[in-house]
């Protein structure tokens, strides 16, 4: 029986983020973008709590908890009477911090299910720096695009300023429309390569799987441990308008080239690691990386609309042996980047198996164990390279937004998380975040300040 308000079920990626955080292996999602006007206005409190007012009935996903249990579901999305926006809205409660600080204890910072709250939150930090946080069971990464373009377009409307500070409570309309499921606007029908592949992956020795082979950092934590590390950086406007020129000019994209780039400098410094830091790597022939494909280009989802509409591409790139540093333009595999561009495209319709294979966890009662069973085990994924684009241009306003960037937790049994995101104004953001034990702060210092390192001189005449 479907508890009260139930509005619909939730779909099968819902359910697996679902089952992933209450089973205590992630958190959240972040995103943060700065907002500014003309004439150097600050978003004050009664100015947004107004404008969240218009963002909570523009966005039903907003108003929705999530019922079920966790270990065997099924999970039903549940309205909420009522939003009372002193639960979500912190308004400089991190007074001096850094955003990479606030990131950090963000993703650290969970989201409780199954109450009489929603399933986000948002901080208002300094110098007018908007930080949602939501949880992957109602939005995917690019729901942070849907989230600030929702809020810029509120404080642009012409009544945003007359609500009291003390106006907290949205009652929720008793019709929602949500957005669909995956499974429902796209077929998602696995076949028998892949359903056998995921059987093979489940019930088989490690030492028959493909992973066996790939270097994935240090093993899983043997205990739940969200704690997560996060570093912030950015490429500036022009820098990244030649960088993303220069990609073109070679035949791929930003995202095929930071992948592409990433092995590199990951192949350059596990060689310095054969002591065995890192399970002797030398005994190692391939990486394990996945990129998060939005599935909204087959759903007809709106990328300004909050949902759960994602799966990967994962594959099994060779340790690049023969390297050549320092990584300049000239020296930079680009052909490799030009083929990885076109796997990830010629694989893109098939990631929607990837949704469907999720409904064999809870019909084998495995979805609570699956997790759990990773604990103290080799890591699945080297790296997941997560790249949400550009922010869908904001209309003409007094209000506009600059600056985005988005993070994520999957500390436990994720892996080395590169998030890219674009600003209107052509920066690109970037947050890397890894969880406790992934690979040690050193080893991840290096690798990001190669990583910008090798995208400057790839941009040297």
């Amino acid at each position: 029986m479907h508890p009260p308000n139930t509005v619909r079920n939730a779909g099968l990626m819902e359910s697996y983020h679902t089952t992933r955080c209450d089973g205590g292996f992630d958190t959240c999602l972040v995103a943060s973008a700065n907002y500014h006007t003309a004439t150097g206005d600050e978003l004050s409190k009664p100015t947004v709590l107004h404008a969240l007012k218009r963002v909570v009935l523009a966005l039903p996903a907003l108003c929705i908890q999530i019922a079920g249990d966790y270990a065997t579901g099924p999970f039903y999305l549940v309205r909420l009477p009522f939003v009372n926006l002193s639960d979500v809205l912190e308004y400089h409660k991190y007074p001096c911090k850094t955003l990479q600080d606030v990131y950090t204890t963000e993703l650290h910072t969970s989201l409780p299910r199954d109450v009489e709250k929603p399933l986000w939150r948002v901080i208002v930090h300094d110098d007018n720096t908007v930080v949602f946080a939501w949880s992957h069971s109602i939005g995917d990464g690019q729901s942070g695009h849907a989230l600030h373009h929702a809020l810029v377009s509120a404080l642009n409307h012409e009544d945003v300023s007359k609500a009291p500070e003390d106006s907290f409570i949205v009652d929720v309309p008793l019709e929602l429309t949500l957005s669909p499921t995956t499974e429902e606007r796209t077929d998602t029908a696995v076949s028998w390569k892949t359903f056998f592949q995921a059987l093979y992956d489940t019930f088989t020795p490690a030492s028959w799987q493909r992973v066996y082979t790939a270097w994935t950092a240090n093993p899983v934590i043997s205990v739940n441990d969200i704690s997560n590390e996060v570093r912030l950086r950015k490429l500036p406007t022009e820098h990244a308008k030649r960088l993303v020129n220069l990609c073109r000019q070679n035949g791929c994209t930003l995202t095929s080239f930071l992948h592409t780039l990433a092995l590199c400098v990951l192949s350059h410094l596990i060689k310095t690691y054969e002591d065995g830091i890192y399970n002797n790597p030398q005994k190692y022939k391939t990486f394990s990386t996945v990129v998060p494909v939005s599935l909204r280009r087959f759903t007809g989802t709106s990328a300004l609309d909050i949902c759960d509409q994602v799966s990967g591409y994962h594959s099994f790139p060779p340790i690049i042996r023969d390297v050549q540093y320092p990584l300049t333009k000239a020296t930079f595999p680009w052909k490799m980047a030009a083929d990885f561009k076109t796997s990830l495209q010629s694989g893109l319709e098939d990631t929607r198996q990837v949704v469907e294979t999720i409904k064999y966890m809870y019909s084998l009662g495995i979805a609570a164990k699956y997790f759990a069973n990773q604990l103290g085990k080799k890591r699945g994924k080297t790296f997941e390279l997560s790249n949400i684009g550009v922010m869908p241009k904001v209309s003409d306003g007094r209000w506009q937004i600059d600056e985005v960037c988005f993070g994520q937790n999957n500390a436990v049994c994720g892996q080395i998380n590169m998030n890219v995101a674009g600003s209107p104004s052509g920066t690109v953001n970037f947050s890397y975040t890894w969880g406790t034990g992934v690979v040690d702060k050193p080893f991840m210092e290096e690798f990001i300040a190669q990583m910008h390192f090798a995208m400057a001189s790839a941009l040297e005449a």
